[in-house]
């Protein structure tokens, strides 16, 4: 909470919830009280910028996951819709959750989805997804700040007229182009990628709204940060600064579950918080 600069009055309780066989991809949910809270993307439309706009998950099953959601009062920004991808066929829906959490499902129809052998309902969230009001310049943030690598750079229109992910009407999605870039940790390309730990930035060519990136920040509503272990901190934060992008104050602090840590959070251009995690070694 000190890290956070949250005032005394306030308060947290947590959940920490993991996919059983994952090492990766944990959420932490974390309800506060004794502090006023806005929601970081309240009522906002899929191209507002701005904060993280969905975890992306992967299912087997989409239509059960789609029904198991309903069922607890999940709503979509359409219903499941199949689209290509580079030539793989995926259907797709995001679900508009409680206090602004959206989870994308993707389900893979083909070529067969490969590995993953530890998802159940959904697998673990592999990716999170950022309206970004330039493309380029959240890009260059990623690669610089915390050295990842690219794995796709496109412009993106679908070739047909017909329902999106995105609720972008019908007649449009064949002339605004979505400019979206995923980048990955370690990796040098698509065909390299380990299939988790990644981050897709999202630019609507044509399409105009809010920017809502300074509400998200601590204590607010919605998916505010991410959160990595790093052996590099200081090399990050140096980088960070060195190329104008907001860095926060190295800490040292007990953290559950970690022991002594290091920890410093950067800010993308849109807002989004990389909490960077650096265990010291033991004595």
């Amino acid at each position: 909470m000190d890290y956070w600069q949250l005032p005394d009055a306030a308060k947290g309780d947590e959940a920490l919830l993991c996919n059983p066989g994952d090492s990766y991809g944990c959420v932490r949910l974390i309800q506060f009280s004794g502090v006023a809270q806005v929601q970081i993307r309240s009522s906002a439309q899929p191209w507002e910028t701005g904060g993280i706009f969905s975890l992306m998950t992967r299912s087997r099953d989409l239509d059960g996951a789609f029904a198991r959601s309903r069922a607890l009062g999940f709503s979509g920004y359409s219903d499941p819709t199949l689209f290509d991808y580079q030539g793989v066929q995926l259907e797709n829906v995001v679900l508009r959750g409680p206090d602004g959490v959206n989870i994308a499902i993707y389900q893979r129809n083909r070529p067969n989805l490969e590995g993953w052998e530890t998802i159940r309902k959904l697998s673990s969230p592999f990716n999170a997804m950022q309206m970004v009001r330039s493309r380029d310049a959240s890009r260059d943030f990623y690669i610089t700040a915390l050295g990842y690598g690219i794995l796709a750079n496109a412009d993106f229109t679908d070739t047909v007229a017909g329902p999106n992910n995105f609720a972008i009407p019908s007649n449009l999605v064949t002339s605004i182009p979505r400019r979206h870039a995923i980048m990955g940790i370690g990796v040098k390309g698509l065909a390299d990628a380990a299939g988790n730990r990644q981050v897709e930035l999202m630019q609507f060519v044509g399409l105009e709204g809010r920017d809502l990136s300074e509400r998200a920040v601590f204590p607010n509503l919605g998916i505010v940060a991410l959160r990595f272990p790093t052996e590099k901190l200081d090399a990050h934060v140096a980088a960070a600064r060195a190329a104008g992008y907001r860095a926060g104050t190295i800490v040292s602090l007990d953290l559950p579950g970690w022991g002594k840590v290091r920890m410093c959070d950067l800010r993308s251009p849109d807002g989004v918080i990389s909490e960077l995690i650096e265990r010291q070694p033991a004595k």
